[in-house]
């Protein structure tokens, strides 16, 4: 099977490479993603705190500034203007001014979408920076900068604004009187707020790729390639899989749950991503030998793989298929199809 390179190819390693340049102190490569991107945060900090005269303590910052604040990974561009920090006016308040700032006129957002950083700084809150991207960003870079936002919501791992917190709470408790049960799924919640959040009545620059954007977003993941992955089965017609699914019964010796990044409970097939400090990190080998044998032996069938596995249209497309044989070996129809079809 051959397919046609697609041109977003070299943008896609580029801006892979950019993130790791981002910081004036990158993070190794062999560190997980949570230590990266706490890195980022704390570059992040220091830049906005060092601004002339202390005007980054009266800034809102946005955008992908705010976005790396609350360690959400935003992919920067190498062609961005470098040691720019991103601020925001709102609707009533003073333009955003200083050397060193971007401005972002945003005017569907108020004092209740503004939160108070750990250090200090003001941020608009994740969905409202997520949504100024939308023109800056791919769609399937918004999506994968979405899979982080959804997924530090639903992980209460960042202060919420009151808008925000009205909005998920609102969203739950229309849930909750639409179904019998008496405690909707947090991930639930979340995927619905933002859905209801970028479909708002009020105009603002890219909401419908933000739309658009939302229909493919999942809680679960933090990491770049496991979301690449997910769309590009999705996009090859294989139905969607859940991330970081926990296995029933199945835990290691501490009583942690065993996790998979992808997988499809009821055929028992699941997909790991290996990035580099699962090969360097000594324990990290250990813990995910131990759990891929005890799933196999468990029944599930485990696909194993890395950053080559979708580097290319013609990887990817070999990767969907190799999937699509086993899910249907195990009675689940995949819908596969050999060309991708655009999100």
């Amino acid at each position: 099977m051959h397919l046609q390179e697609s041109g977003n190819e070299h943008h896609n390693r580029n801006i892979i490479m950019n993130i790791t340049q981002r910081s004036p102190n990158p993070a190794p490569k062999t560190q997980g993603c949570h230590e990266q991107l706490q890195a980022r945060s704390i570059a992040a900090q220091q830049q906005c705190l060092s601004l002339p005269n202390n005007a980054g303590t009266q800034l809102i910052f946005a955008a992908a500034t705010s976005l790396e604040l609350q360690c959400i990974p935003v992919l920067r561009h190498p062609d961005e203007t470098p040691n720019l920090l991103d601020a925001t006016s709102l609707p009533g308040m003073p333009r955003a001014r200083c050397m060193g700032i971007r401005e972002h006129r945003w005017h569907i957002g108020t004092q209740e979408s503004v939160i108070r950083h750990r250090s200090g700084l003001r941020t608009l809150d994740l969905l409202h920076s997520w949504a100024q991207l939308a023109t800056q960003r791919t769609l399937e870079e918004l999506i994968i900068i979405g899979d982080a936002v959804a997924t530090t919501l639903a992980k209460n791992n960042t202060p919420l604004s009151k808008e925000l917190t009205q909005q998920l709470r609102a969203t739950q408790a229309e849930l909750q009187s639409q179904t019998a049960q008496h405690q909707i799924p947090v991930q639930s919640t979340v995927v619905e707020t933002i859905r209801r959040f970028v479909s708002r009545t009020e105009r603002y620059h890219g909401k419908k790729a933000c739309i658009r954007a939302a229909q493919y977003i999942a809680c679960g993941s933090m990491s770049m390639q496991e979301t690449r992955v997910r769309l590009a089965l999705i996009q090859h017609g294989l139905p969607r899989p859940d991330c970081n699914l926990a296995v029933n019964f199945l835990t290691f010796n501490s009583g942690v749950p065993y996790t998979l990044d992808l997988a499809w409970s009821e055929a028992k097939v699941g997909i790991e991503y290996d990035g580099d400090h699962h090969r360097t990190d000594r324990r990290q080998w250990r813990n995910d030998h131990e759990k891929r044998n005890r799933l196999q032996q468990n029944g599930w069938h485990i696909f194993t793989i890395d950053a080559d596995t979708i580097n290319t249209v013609d990887a990817r497309a070999h990767f969907a298929l190799n999937v699509a044989r086993v899910l249907s070996q195990r009675g689940v129809t995949s819908g596969f199809r050999p060309i991708a079809k655009p999100l």
